[in-house]
């Protein structure tokens, strides 16, 4: 439930992500987020440096192609491309280097002055457990943060801060995937700012990139907003966004109990417009999802709010004392069982992939139809998909990308 609460806090701030590329009209209003037209760095937030500049623990001749457009900026090279993208609301600078064996470990580093005694968020931990949160302050001390996936600067001085994605797709991202970024983030407090660093460890049995993109916002969010399933599909079940029973008993604990109420935004889930039939059954033995059940011989639609994305949707549907069926089940108005049965202390327990964008509604029709549970788990957030519903890079290009690779002669360190 805390999940549902964090995202409905944040969901103009999660669309954002997904947005098209900016009108010029568009980036003159409001506070803006600039690259330099002709080398990209730094990155400017209104009259602030926000980005200085980059370093990179190799040299490696690469004659990069230079690619503008209205709000994209392209450096092309044999072995490397950086990309800076205006979009509606934030910036992108992605960027990838191709790099060959290597007894050293290598590192791309972006270097962010701050005053002294600015308040930092800093948002890290792999993908194997929830992510943890340290509030630091610059000048305190000198540390480094490993696996760190966001930053927030709540305050600069007397104007407001802004917020750094480390991370975009998220746990989505599958570091076993050779496609995906094969490196370490870093971020490192100094005496004079913040130096976030991108790391490919020593290997000198082959090849290797560092690849990313770091998304700016123009003002303070947090790593909750953009990513409400930080582990969800990450080497561990799906975590669920809801788990109900429908029930009389009431239970303050995954499966939540759930009887007859109609829909309650803050809540997030409940029946709309529900039939005066409507009812709540509970049989014995007492049995999660399988004793209780809602039941109505009228149609009825459950609604539950969930941010876009994908989701795998299972509903559970059988009675312990007799058959249940047939019923018709749809989803988001379009069919999907339409003959669901199940034999008396025999549970049906169908699932589907279904599409939310905000809202998923389900439709019930039998004479009766009986539903005991109803479970809900994120597949992929449409904010942190890069597959199907944005581009990794936002400039159409060829670029050879993993089939080419320098040798260890090209390279210097």
């Amino acid at each position: 439930m805390k999940l549902i609460k964090k995202w409905i806090a944040g969901v103009a701030l999660v669309c954002i992500l997904a947005g098209t590329l900016a009108s010029a009209s568009q980036i003159a209003s409001g506070a803006e987020l600039q690259f330099d037209a002709a080398k990209g760095l730094p990155i400017r937030l209104g009259d602030h440096v926000l980005v200085e500049s980059a370093t990179q623990s190799w040299s490696l001749q690469d004659n990069p192609q230079i690619l503008r457009t209205e709000n994209l900026l392209t450096f092309l090279g044999k072995y490397s491309r950086r990309e800076f993208a205006r979009l509606n609301g934030s910036l992108e600078y992605t960027f990838q280097f191709n790099l060959p064996q290597s007894d050293e470990t290598l590192s791309y580093c972006l270097s962010l002055p701050l005053p002294h005694g600015t308040a930092v968020t800093i948002t890290h931990g792999d993908y194997s457990r929830v992510a943890k949160t340290d509030r630091l302050k610059i000048g305190d001390q000198n540390q480094t943060i490993t696996s760190a996936r966001f930053i927030t600067v709540p305050q600069m001085g007397a104007v407001a801060g802004f917020s750094i994605d480390l991370d975009p797709a998220g746990a989505w991202q599958d570091s076993a995937d050779f496609d995906k970024p094969i490196r370490q983030s870093q971020v490192k407090i100094t005496s004079d700012g913040l130096q976030i660093c991108l790391v490919r460890p020593w290997n000198k049995w082959g090849h290797g990139r560092i690849k990313a993109k770091l998304v700016f916002y123009p003002q303070p969010v947090t790593f909750e907003t953009q990513h409400p399933y930080s582990v969800a599909g990450y080497k561990q079940p799906l975590e669920p966004l809801y788990f109900l029973d429908f029930t009389k008993h009431i239970r303050t604990k995954s499966p939540f109990s759930m009887g007859n109420e109609t829909f309650d935004a803050q809540r997030g889930y409940g029946w709309l417009a529900p039939p005066d039939d409507l009812k709540i059954v509970d049989r014995s033995p007492k049995a999660l999802l399988h004793s209780g059940f809602a039941t109505a011989a009228h149609r009825a639609v459950f609604q539950m709010k969930a941010p876009p994305g994908d989701y795998l949707l299972t509903v559970i549907a059988g009675d312990l004392e007799k058959p249940v069926g047939p019923m018709k089940v749809s989803v988001n108005g379009q069919p999907w069982l339409a003959d669901l049965r199940s034999e008396t202390a025999q549970f049906a327990a169908p699932h589907t992939v279904v599409t939310s964008d905000g809202i998923i509604s389900l439709a019930f029709e039998g004479k009766p139809w009986v539903l005991n549970g109803i479970i809900l788990q994120p597949l992929m957030m449409a904010s942190e998909d890069y597959h199907k519903r944005q581009k990794w890079w936002r400039q159409e290009v060829a670029w050879p990308d993993d089939s080419v690779w320098p040798t260890a002669k090209e390279i210097s360190q």
